[in-house]
């Protein structure tokens, strides 16, 4: 947690007697010591390496403060180069250093420890003593509050004092610390001549200024004939979520100082635990499905390609496609009736044709190259002059040729587990860079016919590849086919339409399968408001809800399902500010009513939300009873719930405390941990109850 208030302990100046002394010091300290030097430094934890806001750095001689440090723990200003600084703040050790012509300054300070008194009976307040009233610590959505008085006696408050007080709060849990707001309460003469020092704009330069609450009349008290002054302190801490439950206690540090010194300090516990009723409500929402008509997504144009192999023919030496060959007409009519019925689909447009041939390496690699690519202008000229002119005019047409290595021979070879055969041959490819010189070298080897006659015939091949649009509804069948093969095989690197992808998880019942495709479709379309809402209200049904799926999506202008999912998960995180945010851009219906007042409730709109709530069952009838303290209504719907239940026993045990029947609520408490022993650690986070636990332990 980070500090939201910097202490600032300021002992400034002297008597107004003293003026005169005051102003003329610092020129005879400037004689001493020569001439001033920039310092600066960082202060830090010596329990966490943390830096440490709002320690103030004090020259010792003249009592002034020189700065003040800000919040990564940095201090500046120019000081004697051999001259000796104090750092001091409360809750911490105080550390004097001395300059020793440093420029920066490492200061590491000790945090004071606290430890949590057990609660005991006073029968009668010290007198000369400040103490704050013990109160609470009240949860509010993500927000701990606290309100309580001080009392000061006359005897030790003078008229040249100044009190502050530094309420921290402690997270024993996870022993953390946060300033909170101070407490700065001036004597009028105090305030006066403090003003005057500061030439009367003590509120802007003095660091505690806006703070401070001078003494009058308002704050005076007479009870059983001993006045005090009173002042009343209320501050609210924001906590991140997944600490909200956590051990808490607030430490109130006092101290009291004159012109010249502090004359008295003291600490006390004000609260501990947090009072929270509302952390045992029950309430377990479902998800909503998003149907809006808008968010579903509409048939897209889809561009699609498809290859494969067209075994052709051809006279030796010649380029010439021989259409007459009976191989040659059963693979050419296979691909024209492809072309034509992409072609004459009502739904689909033929963009591109592409041919590739590959030749064999024997022979000439220029004759070879010069051959194949004749051969593939013929039969691209050949099977695209069977199309329509239409479709000709529009569409891409291409050839290419290569000529295959005789590595790629070696690879063949290697295949067939012809090992020797295939170090042959890349031997001499090894041996020679030109193609041409490495097919005279082979057809001087005993291999040469072999390779001739069995692998350069699978090497000559002609390929095909088509590109065309299609605009249809594909079938669920279509749709799962081109899913498994981009995802599960790997084969394609199509992508699926978020129409697609839409029918597929829609459709899908097995909930492991559709979460995996759900997230894929997030993966492919990050803006798949569907597939978002989808995937948060599968999350809430398997009771795994997860807000950043939502997050992106929820708002002012999102669908209601998307803001409801996300109300639900948040509210699952303990997010409960952040849920009272996307809430109120919920309607109010049958679907809502309960979800909206239960955020309300839970962020402290107690009036307009508590009947909702407590409507909602029995046991949420006691919680909010007691969340708005109408303790003894609460203490009657308690009396309602069924007895074998543990949490009935403690809620009991908090109606009768709350009501100081503490015998009642001893002996209510000690069923409940009989019940459940696990309520036992509950019950010392509990502002409630936890006091009582030092008794149950005598």
């Amino acid at each position: 947690m980070k500090a939201l208030y910097n202490i600032n302990i300021i002992r400034d100046g002297a008597a107004w007697r003293k003026l005169l002394l005051v102003v003329v010091l610092p020129f005879v300290a400037l004689a001493v010591h020569g001439q001033v030097k920039r310092i600066g430094g960082q202060v830090t934890s010596n329990a966490d390496n943390k830096p440490i806001a709002g320690v103030n750095v004090i020259d010792p001689k003249t009592k002034r403060v020189l700065a003040v440090t800000d919040e990564d723990g940095k201090f500046a200003f120019d000081f004697y180069p051999n001259g000796t600084i104090r750092f001091q703040m409360l809750g911490c050790e105080p550390v004097t250093e001395k300059v020793r012509d440093r420029d920066f300054i490492p200061v590491v300070m000790s945090v004071m420890a606290v430890e949590v008194d057990e609660a005991v009976v006073v029968a009668k307040r010290e007198r000369k003593k400040i103490k704050p009233e013990p109160t609470t610590l009240e949860v509010k959505g993500n927000w701990l509050t606290i309100k309580d008085i001080i009392r000061i006696p006359d005897e030790i408050f003078h008229a040249n004092s100044r009190l502050v007080v530094q309420p921290i709060l402690y997270n024993e849990t996870r022993k953390e610390q946060t300033l909170m707001k101070p407490i700065v309460f001036d004597a009028q003469e105090y305030n006066y001549t403090q003003n005057r020092m500061y030439d009367y704009g003590m509120r802007e330069r003095d660091p505690l200024g806006r703070f401070v609450e001078v003494k009058s009349k308002a704050s005076r008290e007479k009870k059983d004939e001993v006045v005090n002054d009173t002042i009343s302190y209320a501050d609210s801490i924001y906590v991140v979520d997944e600490t909200i439950h956590d051990y808490y206690l607030c430490k109130f540090y006092m101290a009291l100082e004159d012109y010249q010194k502090i004359y008295y300090n003291d600490t006390d516990i004000v609260a501990q635990g947090t009072v929270n009723p509302l952390r045992f409500m029950e309430y377990n929402f479902k998800g909503a499905a998003l149907n809006d008509s808008a968010y579903i997504p509409k048939v897209e144009k889809q561009l699609r390609d498809t290859h494969g192999d067209i075994n052709l023919r051809f006279a030796l030496g010649k380029s010439d496609l021989d259409a007459t060959d009976a191989q040659n007409a059963a693979e050419l009519g296979k691909l024209n009736a492809q072309l034509n019925e992409i072609v004459a689909g009502r739904d689909t447009h033929l963009q591109a044709f592409s041919i590739l041939g590959t030749a064999s390496p024997d022979g000439s690699y220029a004759t070879n190259k010069r051959l194949a690519e004749s051969r593939m202008q013929n039969a691209l000229n050949y099977i695209v002059s069977r199309l329509d002119e239409d479709t000709r005019s529009t569409m891409e047409v291409s050839s290419d040729a290569r000529v295959a290595s005789w590595t790629d021979v070696a690879d063949l070879l290697r295949a067939d587990s012809l090992f020797d055969e295939a170090a042959q041959v890349e031997a001499v490819v090894n041996r020679n860079s030109s193609q041409d010189a490495q097919t005279r070298e082979l057809r001087r080897t005993s291999l040469y016919s072999l390779l001739l006659s069995e692998y350069c015939p699978r090497l000559r091949r002609v390929e095909y590849q088509l590109q065309y649009s299609i605009f249809r509804q594909l079938t669920l069948e279509e749709i799962q086919d081109l899913y498994r093969r981009k995802y599960i095989t790997g084969e394609s690197k199509d992508q699926l339409s978020r129409y697609e992808f839409y029918r597929l998880f829609r459709t899908e019942q097995n909930d492991t399968v559709r979460e995996v495709m759900l997230r894929r479709a997030l993966d492919e379309y990050p803006k798949f408001t569907l597939a978002a809402s989808d995937l948060a209200e599968l999350l809430i049904k398997q009771r795994r809800p997860n807000s950043a799926i939502t997050k992106p999506f929820a708002g002012p202008k999102a669908p209601k399902a998307i803001n409801l999912n996300h109300v639900v998960a948040l509210l699952a995180e303990n997010r409960f500010s952040s849920a009272d945010t996307i809430a109120s851009f919920l309607p109010v219906d049958d679907d809502t009513r309960l979800v909206k007042a239960t955020v309300g409730m839970l962020n402290g709109e107690f009036e307009d939300n508590y009947e909702v709530v407590a409507a909602s069952s029995p046991l949420n009838a006691v919680v909010a009873l007691l969340a708005v303290k109408h303790n003894d209504e609460a203490l009657a719907r308690a009396k309602e719930l069924p007895t074998d239940q543990a949490l009935t026993h403690y809620l009991l045990a908090t109606c009768y405390n709350r009501k100081e029947n503490v015998t009642d609520a001893i002996k209510e408490l000690e069923t409940a941990f009989r019940l459940d022993p696990s309520l036992k650690e509950t019950a010392k986070l509990d502002g409630d109850l936890n006091r009582l636990i030092n008794i149950l332990k005598k």
